[in-house]
C-alpha cells in the first residue's frame, strides 16, 4: 500500500490524513472545494473483488468505485475478519441511501446475518432489503 499511497500525495485530488504513515489505508479524494470522498485502499483480492470489472465497479466523478453492491459485500467480509466498528458504519450508511443492492451478493458466507445479530441498525437495513 505504500508505494500506492505516495503516488497519490503528488496528486492535487487526493489527500493523506496528517499523521498517517506510507503505510496509510484511508485516502481523502477531492470532488471539489466542499466535498471529499473517504477512500479506502485495499489489496485485490483481500476482502473485495480479485478484478475490477464493469459489473462490480461503476464511476462516480471520473473516479473508478466499487458499485454499492460490490462495496457492502467486501464491507462484510471485511467485518467478519477485523470486527471494526469503522465497517459497520460503512455499511449502514450506503445500505441506508444505495437502491437496487443485491442481497444474494452482500451476504458472504452469511456474515451480514452475523452482523444484523450484532446490531440493530444493521438488522432492520437487512430486513428491508430482504422484503424487497
Amino acid at each position: 500500500m505504500g508505494r500506492c499511497v505516495r503516488a497519490l500525495q503528488n496528486s492535487p485530488k487526493f489527500e493523506v490524513p496528517t499523521g498517517l504513515a506510507a503505510g496509510a489505508r484511508r485516502l481523502l479524494y477531492r470532488l471539489d472545494e466542499h466535498r471529499k470522498i473517504k477512500i479506502e485502499l485495499l489489496a485485490a483480492g483481500e476482502f473485495g473483488p480479485v478484478r475490477l470489472t464493469d459489473t462490480n465497479t461503476q464511476i462516480l466523478e471520473h473516479l473508478t468505485v466499487l458499485s454499492p453492491t460490490e462495496f457492502v459485500r467486501a464491507k462484510v467480509k471485511a467485518w467478519t475478519s477485523r470486527r471494526s466498528a469503522q465497517d459497520v458504519e460503512d455499511i449502514i450508511g450506503v445500505m441506508g441511501v444505495a437502491e437496487g443492492l443485491l442481497p444474494d451478493r452482500i451476504n458472504p458466507d452469511g456474515g451480514m446475518d452475523d452482523l444484523a445479530d450484532e446490531d440493530e441498525n444493521v438488522a432492520r437495513l437487512w430486513a428491508s432489503l430482504q422484503e424487497e
